[in-house]
Protein backbone atom coordinates (compact mmCIF):
# COMPACT_ATOMS: atom_id res chain seq x y z
CA UNK A 1 0.00 0.00 0.00
CA UNK A 2 2.01 2.93 -1.33
CA UNK A 3 -0.04 5.52 0.59
CA UNK A 4 0.84 4.14 4.01
CA UNK A 5 3.87 6.33 4.71
CA UNK A 6 1.91 9.45 3.76
CA UNK A 7 -0.90 8.30 6.05
CA UNK A 8 1.45 8.23 9.06
CA UNK A 9 3.12 11.49 8.02
CA UNK A 10 -0.24 13.29 7.97
CA UNK A 11 -1.15 11.95 11.41
CA UNK A 12 2.22 13.06 12.82
CA UNK A 13 1.99 16.44 11.11
CA UNK A 14 -1.52 17.29 12.30
CA UNK A 15 -1.47 15.55 15.70
CA UNK A 16 -5.29 15.67 15.65
CA UNK A 17 -7.26 16.04 18.86
CA UNK A 18 -10.63 15.45 17.15
CA UNK A 19 -11.23 13.16 14.18
CA UNK A 20 -14.46 12.51 12.32
CA UNK A 21 -15.00 9.23 10.44
CA UNK A 22 -17.85 9.55 7.94
CA UNK A 23 -19.80 6.88 6.05
CA UNK A 24 -21.90 7.32 2.94
CA UNK A 25 -25.62 8.05 3.40
CA UNK A 26 -27.82 5.06 4.27
CA UNK A 27 -24.62 3.30 5.34
CA UNK A 28 -24.37 -0.43 4.71
CA UNK A 29 -22.55 -2.86 7.05
CA UNK A 30 -19.23 -2.53 5.20
CA UNK A 31 -19.24 1.25 5.69
CA UNK A 32 -20.23 1.00 9.35
CA UNK A 33 -17.78 -1.78 10.16
CA UNK A 34 -14.82 -0.23 8.36
CA UNK A 35 -15.54 3.03 10.23
CA UNK A 36 -15.69 1.14 13.53
CA UNK A 37 -12.40 -0.69 13.00
CA UNK A 38 -10.65 2.40 11.58
CA UNK A 39 -11.70 4.36 14.68
CA UNK A 40 -10.09 1.73 16.90
CA UNK A 41 -6.88 1.85 14.86
CA UNK A 42 -6.73 5.66 15.01
CA UNK A 43 -7.35 5.58 18.75
CA UNK A 44 -4.37 3.28 19.21
CA UNK A 45 -2.14 5.34 16.94
CA UNK A 46 -3.08 8.65 18.62
CA UNK A 47 -3.76 8.09 22.34
CA UNK A 48 -6.30 10.51 23.76
CA UNK A 49 -7.81 11.54 20.41
CA UNK A 50 -11.57 12.09 20.32
CA UNK A 51 -13.17 10.22 17.42
CA UNK A 52 -16.69 10.81 16.06
CA UNK A 53 -18.42 8.42 13.64
CA UNK A 54 -21.38 9.65 11.64
CA UNK A 55 -23.63 8.63 8.77
CA UNK A 56 -26.64 10.31 7.17
CA UNK A 57 -28.90 7.31 7.75
CA UNK A 58 -28.41 3.56 8.17
CA UNK A 59 -29.71 0.60 6.23
CA UNK A 60 -31.97 -1.82 8.08
CA UNK A 61 -29.26 -4.41 8.58
CA UNK A 62 -26.73 -1.73 9.57
CA UNK A 63 -28.94 -0.77 12.50
CA UNK A 64 -28.60 -4.35 13.75
CA UNK A 65 -24.82 -4.21 13.26
CA UNK A 66 -24.48 -0.93 15.17
CA UNK A 67 -26.43 -2.41 18.07
CA UNK A 68 -24.37 -5.61 18.09
CA UNK A 69 -21.09 -3.64 18.12
CA UNK A 70 -22.36 -1.26 20.81
CA UNK A 71 -21.22 1.45 18.42
CA UNK A 72 -21.93 5.04 19.37
CA UNK A 73 -22.75 7.29 16.42
CA UNK A 74 -22.26 11.01 16.88
CA UNK A 75 -24.75 13.74 16.11
CA UNK A 76 -24.27 16.12 13.20
CA UNK A 77 -23.20 18.92 15.55
CA UNK A 78 -20.26 16.81 16.78
CA UNK A 79 -18.54 16.74 13.42
CA UNK A 80 -17.85 20.47 13.23
CA UNK A 81 -14.37 21.81 13.95
CA UNK A 82 -12.57 18.47 13.67
CA UNK A 83 -8.85 18.45 12.88
CA UNK A 84 -9.09 15.60 10.36
CA UNK A 85 -11.87 13.88 8.42
CA UNK A 86 -11.94 10.31 7.10
CA UNK A 87 -14.42 9.16 4.44
CA UNK A 88 -14.81 5.38 4.42
CA UNK A 89 -16.43 3.27 1.70
CA UNK A 90 -17.06 6.58 -0.09
CA UNK A 91 -15.33 7.97 -3.18
CA UNK A 92 -17.21 11.22 -3.79
CA UNK A 93 -18.94 13.85 -1.69
CA UNK A 94 -22.41 13.42 -3.18
CA UNK A 95 -22.62 10.14 -1.27
CA UNK A 96 -22.44 11.99 2.06
CA UNK A 97 -26.02 13.22 1.73
CA UNK A 98 -26.77 16.21 3.96
CA UNK A 99 -23.10 16.60 4.93
CA UNK A 100 -21.63 17.05 1.47
CA UNK A 101 -21.55 20.87 1.54
CA UNK A 102 -20.15 20.99 5.06
CA UNK A 103 -17.31 18.57 4.32
CA UNK A 104 -16.44 20.21 1.00
CA UNK A 105 -15.95 23.51 2.81
CA UNK A 106 -14.21 22.06 5.87
CA UNK A 107 -10.75 23.58 6.40
CA UNK A 108 -9.40 20.36 7.90
CA UNK A 109 -7.72 17.75 5.66
CA UNK A 110 -9.71 14.82 4.28
CA UNK A 111 -8.49 11.24 3.89
CA UNK A 112 -10.51 8.78 1.82
CA UNK A 113 -10.38 5.02 2.53
CA UNK A 114 -12.24 3.20 -0.23
CA UNK A 115 -12.42 0.22 -2.56
CA UNK A 116 -14.68 1.47 -5.37
CA UNK A 117 -13.60 2.63 -8.81
CA UNK A 118 -11.34 5.68 -8.54
CA UNK A 119 -13.27 8.98 -8.63
CA UNK A 120 -11.65 12.28 -9.72
CA UNK A 121 -13.57 14.40 -7.19
CA UNK A 122 -12.26 12.32 -4.31
CA UNK A 123 -8.69 12.70 -5.54
CA UNK A 124 -9.11 16.42 -6.10
CA UNK A 125 -10.60 17.31 -2.71
CA UNK A 126 -8.79 14.88 -0.40
CA UNK A 127 -5.34 15.20 1.14
CA UNK A 128 -4.85 11.46 0.75
CA UNK A 129 -6.77 8.84 -1.25
CA UNK A 130 -6.20 5.35 0.18
CA UNK A 131 -7.74 3.20 -2.49
CA UNK A 132 -7.69 -0.44 -3.58
CA UNK A 133 -10.38 -1.62 -6.01
CA UNK A 134 -8.91 -5.12 -6.20
CA UNK A 135 -10.58 -6.02 -2.88
CA UNK A 136 -14.28 -6.60 -2.22
CA UNK A 137 -14.76 -4.29 0.73
CA UNK A 138 -13.58 -1.16 2.50
CA UNK A 139 -13.12 -3.40 5.54
CA UNK A 140 -10.27 -5.16 3.73
CA UNK A 141 -8.58 -1.81 3.06
CA UNK A 142 -8.81 -0.97 6.77
CA UNK A 143 -7.38 -4.40 7.60
CA UNK A 144 -4.42 -3.66 5.30
CA UNK A 145 -3.84 -0.45 7.27
CA UNK A 146 -3.70 -2.51 10.47
CA UNK A 147 -1.08 -4.75 8.88
CA UNK A 148 1.00 -1.80 7.74
CA UNK A 149 0.88 -0.36 11.25
CA UNK A 150 1.98 -3.73 12.69
CA UNK A 151 -1.16 -3.80 14.79
CA UNK A 152 -3.57 -6.65 15.38
CA UNK A 153 -7.31 -5.88 15.49
CA UNK A 154 -9.02 -6.60 18.79
CA UNK A 155 -11.54 -9.47 18.70
CA UNK A 156 -14.39 -6.94 18.39
CA UNK A 157 -12.73 -5.08 15.50
CA UNK A 158 -11.90 -8.39 13.82
CA UNK A 159 -15.58 -9.29 14.16
CA UNK A 160 -16.57 -5.94 12.63
CA UNK A 161 -14.13 -6.31 9.73
CA UNK A 162 -15.40 -9.80 8.95
CA UNK A 163 -18.99 -8.50 8.99
CA UNK A 164 -18.06 -5.85 6.42
CA UNK A 165 -16.09 -8.27 4.27
CA UNK A 166 -18.84 -10.90 4.37
CA UNK A 167 -21.51 -8.39 3.45
CA UNK A 168 -19.72 -6.75 0.55
CA UNK A 169 -18.39 -10.02 -0.88
CA UNK A 170 -22.00 -11.26 -0.99
CA UNK A 171 -21.17 -13.99 1.53
CA UNK A 172 -17.96 -14.80 -0.42
CA UNK A 173 -19.67 -15.10 -3.77
CA UNK A 174 -17.16 -12.44 -4.82
CA UNK A 175 -13.51 -12.47 -3.87
CA UNK A 176 -10.01 -13.68 -4.59
CA UNK A 177 -7.48 -15.75 -2.62
CA UNK A 178 -6.59 -12.76 -0.44
CA UNK A 179 -10.26 -12.33 0.50
CA UNK A 180 -10.37 -15.81 1.99
CA UNK A 181 -6.95 -15.39 3.60
CA UNK A 182 -8.10 -12.20 5.32
CA UNK A 183 -11.35 -13.84 6.45
CA UNK A 184 -9.42 -16.79 7.87
CA UNK A 185 -7.12 -14.47 9.81
CA UNK A 186 -10.05 -12.50 11.22
CA UNK A 187 -11.72 -15.70 12.38
CA UNK A 188 -8.51 -16.76 14.13
CA UNK A 189 -8.56 -13.37 15.88
CA UNK A 190 -11.98 -14.14 17.33
CA UNK A 191 -14.57 -13.27 14.68
CA UNK A 192 -17.44 -15.74 14.69
CA UNK A 193 -18.59 -16.36 11.12
CA UNK A 194 -21.75 -18.26 12.06
CA UNK A 195 -22.85 -15.36 14.28
CA UNK A 196 -22.21 -12.98 11.39
CA UNK A 197 -24.41 -14.99 9.04
CA UNK A 198 -27.22 -14.85 11.60
CA UNK A 199 -26.71 -11.11 12.06
CA UNK A 200 -26.83 -10.34 8.34
CA UNK A 201 -29.89 -12.49 7.72
CA UNK A 202 -32.72 -9.99 7.29
CA UNK A 203 -36.13 -11.10 6.01
CA UNK A 204 -37.36 -9.12 3.01
CA UNK A 205 -40.20 -6.85 4.07
CA UNK A 206 -43.55 -6.64 2.31
CA UNK A 207 -42.88 -3.40 0.37
CA UNK A 208 -39.58 -4.69 -0.99
CA UNK A 209 -41.26 -7.88 -2.23
CA UNK A 210 -43.95 -5.79 -3.95
CA UNK A 211 -41.29 -3.59 -5.57
CA UNK A 212 -39.53 -6.65 -6.99
CA UNK A 213 -42.74 -8.06 -8.43
CA UNK A 214 -43.81 -4.72 -9.95
CA UNK A 215 -40.40 -4.22 -11.55
CA UNK A 216 -40.47 -7.71 -13.01
CA UNK A 217 -43.89 -7.01 -14.51
CA UNK A 218 -42.94 -3.72 -16.16
CA UNK A 219 -39.32 -4.29 -17.21
CA UNK A 220 -38.00 -4.00 -20.77
CA UNK A 221 -35.51 -6.35 -22.38
CA UNK A 222 -32.59 -5.51 -24.68
CA UNK A 223 -30.53 -8.29 -26.25
CA UNK A 224 -27.02 -7.93 -27.67
CA UNK A 225 -25.12 -11.00 -28.83
CA UNK A 226 -27.43 -13.20 -26.70
CA UNK A 227 -26.70 -11.12 -23.61
CA UNK A 228 -29.84 -9.93 -21.85
CA UNK A 229 -30.14 -6.42 -20.40
CA UNK A 230 -33.24 -5.85 -18.25
CA UNK A 231 -34.35 -2.28 -17.57
CA UNK A 232 -37.05 -1.22 -15.14
CA UNK A 233 -38.24 1.72 -13.04
CA UNK A 234 -39.62 1.61 -9.54
CA UNK A 235 -40.17 4.00 -6.62
CA UNK A 236 -37.73 2.35 -4.18
CA UNK A 237 -35.51 -0.69 -3.51
CA UNK A 238 -33.77 -0.27 -6.87
CA UNK A 239 -30.64 -2.21 -5.81
CA UNK A 240 -32.69 -5.13 -4.54
CA UNK A 241 -34.80 -5.07 -7.70
CA UNK A 242 -31.69 -5.10 -9.90
CA UNK A 243 -30.42 -8.18 -8.09
CA UNK A 244 -33.78 -9.88 -8.50
CA UNK A 245 -33.74 -9.28 -12.27
CA UNK A 246 -30.40 -11.08 -12.47
CA UNK A 247 -31.95 -13.97 -10.56
CA UNK A 248 -34.77 -14.05 -13.12
CA UNK A 249 -32.30 -14.54 -15.96
CA UNK A 250 -30.91 -11.14 -17.00
CA UNK A 251 -27.16 -10.76 -17.54
CA UNK A 252 -27.27 -7.04 -16.74
CA UNK A 253 -29.97 -5.12 -14.85
CA UNK A 254 -30.53 -1.36 -14.79
CA UNK A 255 -33.19 -0.04 -12.40
CA UNK A 256 -34.16 3.58 -11.82
CA UNK A 257 -36.12 5.18 -8.99
CA UNK A 258 -37.49 8.70 -8.84
CA UNK A 259 -39.24 10.88 -6.25
CA UNK A 260 -40.20 13.99 -8.19
CA UNK A 261 -41.45 16.04 -5.24
CA UNK A 262 -38.21 15.54 -3.34
CA UNK A 263 -36.14 15.85 -6.56
CA UNK A 264 -34.45 12.52 -5.94
CA UNK A 265 -33.23 10.30 -8.77
CA UNK A 266 -31.36 7.04 -8.22
CA UNK A 267 -30.15 4.42 -10.69
CA UNK A 268 -28.74 1.05 -9.72
CA UNK A 269 -26.94 -1.43 -11.96
CA UNK A 270 -25.90 -5.05 -11.52
CA UNK A 271 -24.10 -7.44 -13.87
CA UNK A 272 -23.18 -11.10 -13.63
CA UNK A 273 -19.51 -11.76 -13.06
CA UNK A 274 -19.07 -13.89 -16.16
CA UNK A 275 -20.29 -11.01 -18.32
CA UNK A 276 -17.88 -8.45 -16.90
CA UNK A 277 -15.06 -10.98 -16.97
CA UNK A 278 -15.71 -11.89 -20.61
CA UNK A 279 -16.30 -8.37 -21.93
CA UNK A 280 -14.33 -6.06 -19.66
CA UNK A 281 -17.54 -4.17 -18.84
CA UNK A 282 -17.14 -2.01 -15.70
CA UNK A 283 -20.42 -0.66 -14.38
CA UNK A 284 -18.69 1.62 -11.88
CA UNK A 285 -16.88 3.52 -14.62
CA UNK A 286 -20.05 3.82 -16.70
CA UNK A 287 -22.12 5.11 -13.78
CA UNK A 288 -19.41 7.61 -12.94
CA UNK A 289 -19.99 9.15 -16.37
CA UNK A 290 -23.76 9.21 -15.80
CA UNK A 291 -23.66 11.14 -12.52
CA UNK A 292 -23.41 14.62 -14.11
CA UNK A 293 -26.29 13.81 -16.50
CA UNK A 294 -28.66 13.42 -13.56
CA UNK A 295 -27.15 16.37 -11.70
CA UNK A 296 -25.33 14.16 -9.22
CA UNK A 297 -22.54 11.64 -8.83
CA UNK A 298 -22.09 7.96 -9.64
CA UNK A 299 -19.63 5.10 -9.33
CA UNK A 300 -19.16 1.64 -7.91
CA UNK A 301 -17.65 -1.72 -8.73
CA UNK A 302 -17.27 -3.70 -11.92
CA UNK A 303 -20.41 -5.73 -11.20
CA UNK A 304 -22.42 -3.30 -9.07
CA UNK A 305 -22.82 0.45 -9.36
CA UNK A 306 -25.18 3.31 -8.60
CA UNK A 307 -25.67 7.00 -9.16
CA UNK A 308 -27.70 9.58 -7.26
CA UNK A 309 -28.98 12.88 -8.60
CA UNK A 310 -31.96 15.18 -8.84
CA UNK A 311 -33.31 14.99 -12.42
CA UNK A 312 -33.20 13.33 -15.87
CA UNK A 313 -33.87 9.73 -14.84
CA UNK A 314 -34.85 8.63 -18.35
CA UNK A 315 -31.84 10.41 -19.88
CA UNK A 316 -29.52 8.69 -17.41
CA UNK A 317 -30.93 5.22 -18.06
CA UNK A 318 -30.82 5.77 -21.83
CA UNK A 319 -27.16 6.80 -21.73
CA UNK A 320 -26.24 3.85 -19.50
CA UNK A 321 -27.78 1.56 -22.12
CA UNK A 322 -25.86 3.31 -24.89
CA UNK A 323 -22.54 2.87 -23.07
CA UNK A 324 -23.23 -0.77 -22.18
CA UNK A 325 -24.29 -1.58 -25.74
CA UNK A 326 -21.16 0.15 -27.06
CA UNK A 327 -18.96 -1.97 -24.80
CA UNK A 328 -20.75 -5.20 -25.71
CA UNK A 329 -20.60 -4.31 -29.42
CA UNK A 330 -16.84 -3.83 -29.18
CA UNK A 331 -16.64 -7.24 -27.55
CA UNK A 332 -18.48 -8.70 -30.55
CA UNK A 333 -16.04 -6.98 -32.93
CA UNK A 334 -13.05 -8.31 -31.02
CA UNK A 335 -14.43 -11.84 -31.17
CA UNK A 336 -14.85 -11.55 -34.95
CA UNK A 337 -11.24 -10.51 -35.53
CA UNK A 338 -9.08 -13.27 -37.04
Amino acid sequence: MKYFQTFLEILNEICPKRICVLCHQNADPDAICSAFALSELLGRLIPGVKIHCFSDGLSKVSKKVVKRLNMVLSTESDINACDLYFLVDTNNFEQLGTLKKLIKKAPAPIIIVDHHAWHPEGRELSRLYIHDDSVCSASEVVYLLYNKCNMIPTPLSAYALLIGLTYDSKHFFLGNPDTFKTASTLMRLGANYEAIIDLLRTPMDFSERIARLKAAKRHNIHIINRRIIAVSKISAFEASVARSLLDLGADIAIVGAEKKKEKIVRISGRAKREITRQTGLHLGKIFQQIGPLINGKGGGHQNAAACNGTTNLDVGIKEILVLIKLKLSKDIENNLKP
